[in-house]
């Protein structure tokens, strides 16, 4: 795992959030009956169809929501097989948790309350990051 993809993480996030409301916003559920006579014993009776339509080719945004899910879940599943509870926080609390305003490394260490700066923090997950990619 790199910074660069637990910076991403946020990004994703709303990317999903956006792209699941545009689809649920523009779906349209339609529905109709037909004459079937498919089935043994061959007498005709009514089949109902059903489904979503979209005024747009709908396959890439699934294919590209897909994508971005299973980038949040390999993020996820990194952060949660941390054994260190400090660096698990840390990565936390800077890259994953939501928030509405930048988290700083200074920021970081004034939530944890431990004594440590921003710059000592940002230089243990750099190495804890750096190790891990071994």
């Amino acid at each position: 795992m790199t910074t660069k993809e637990l910076r991403l993480y946020r990004l994703i996030c709303g990317e999903i959030q956006q792209r699941t409301a545009r689809l649920e916003r523009d779906r349209r559920h339609v529905t109709d009956a037909v004459q079937s006579a498919a089935d043994f014993p061959y007498s005709k009776h009514t089949v109902v169809v059903e489904g979503d339509v979209y005024p747009y080719p709908a396959r890439p945004e699934f294919d590209r929501l897909a994508v971005l899910r299973a980038t949040k879940k390999n993020v996820e599943r990194f952060v949660d097989a941390i054994d260190d509870y400090r660096i698990k926080r840390i990565i936390e609390i800077r890259y994953i948790e939501p928030c509405h305003e930048r988290i700083t490394w200074e920021k970081v260490a004034d939530i944890l309350n431990d004594g440590s700066t921003g710059n000592s923090l940002k230089i243990e997950i750099s190495r804890y990051l750096k190790k891990t990619k071994k």
